[in-house]
């Protein structure tokens, strides 16, 4: 009897404290379920907002793209509105220049032509007075030509002499005019029209568009053409090796082409500003002298 009540009485005790350990257990699992229960919501709601933050910072981008884009349209916008109203005033500008040229074209044209007519009255006028005079002076002269034959003679020996002893040509001037700018090879001169320190390998004589250019002496037309830099030019080809340039030409005569033989102070072009490279000098004549392939000073030249 004593054995059993002992071992009821150890059942009651070991059971409670079995129960104990049971509730403490369950108290930890609770414990670490809501610990870990609330981990998980932090989890979620940081990755929420980091989709949030992702989403907004999108957002923004793309804001911040489309208005990149919309400014660069716009800037195309303004600068083709630009660009169209920049070549409409130049057109404009163009068409300006052209009918003022022309303008000056048809003034000039017509100065000539009233010079030409009055140059061909004066010659009509001198034609018939020298004829007149000559028929007056035939008689008189008649005694005196055997006298002067002999002299011509004289002079003929003579000046053979002479043109033995010349060592340099001597060229009738192109154009009437002054001479703006000096042949220059051996230094720079400034150029208007480039806006730079050039050399310059002619001479450059200024006068009215249209006025007449002559060739320096008897010779053959070898080039005429459209120069990139100097505008329509003229080359002939004369004795001694010589060669003349004319450009900047406004054009040539009629009838003028290669292979014309051209004699000394004969009219072959008219004065313009052709060349692209001393478009703003005005009207003039830029002439080139060569001998043998080389550029030499004109105005040692002409007389």
């Amino acid at each position: 009897m004593d054995n059993k009540s002992k071992n009821d009485e150890i059942k009651p005790a070991s059971a409670k404290w079995f129960g104990i350990i049971g509730f403490l257990i369950a108290i930890v699992l609770l414990t670490i379920a809501i610990f870990l229960s609330i981990n998980q919501e932090k989890t979620e709601r940081l990755s929420k907002l980091n989709d949030i933050q992702n989403t907004n910072k999108t957002e923004e981008a793309s804001s911040i793209l489309s208005k990149n884009i919309n400014e660069v349209k716009a800037n195309e916008i303004l600068n083709t509105a630009s660009a169209n109203q920049t070549s409409t005033n130049n057109s404009n500008a163009n068409k300006n220049l052209k009918t003022s040229r022309n303008e000056e074209l048809i003034q000039s044209t017509n100065s000539n032509e009233t010079k030409n007519e009055t140059k061909k009255v004066n010659s009509n006028i001198t034609n018939s007075t020298e004829s007149n005079s000559s028929n007056s002076n035939k008689k008189s002269s008649t005694n005196s030509d055997k006298a002067s034959n002999n002299v011509a003679d004289n002079n003929k020996n003579s000046d053979k002499n002479n043109s033995n002893k010349k060592t340099e040509a001597q060229f009738t001037k192109p154009a009437d005019g002054q001479v703006s700018n000096e042949y220059s090879m051996d230094s720079l001169i400034y150029s208007n029209t480039l806006q730079e320190w050039v050399t310059h390998r002619g001479i450059d004589i200024k006068g009215e568009l249209g006025e007449n250019i002559v060739s320096v002496a008897d010779g053959t037309v070898t080039s005429i053409k459209n120069d990139p830099r100097y505008g329509l030019s003229i080359t002939i080809e004369h004795s001694d090796g010589f060669k003349s340039i004319y450009s900047c030409l406004l054009s040539t005569e009629d009838g003028l082409e290669e292979g014309t033989k051209i004699s000394q102070g004969q009219v072959i072009a008219k004065m313009g500003n052709s060349g692209v490279f001393e478009s703003e000098d005005g009207a003039h004549l830029h002439f080139e002298l060569m001998q043998n392939g080389d550029y030499i000073n004109p105005e040692l030249y002409i007389k």
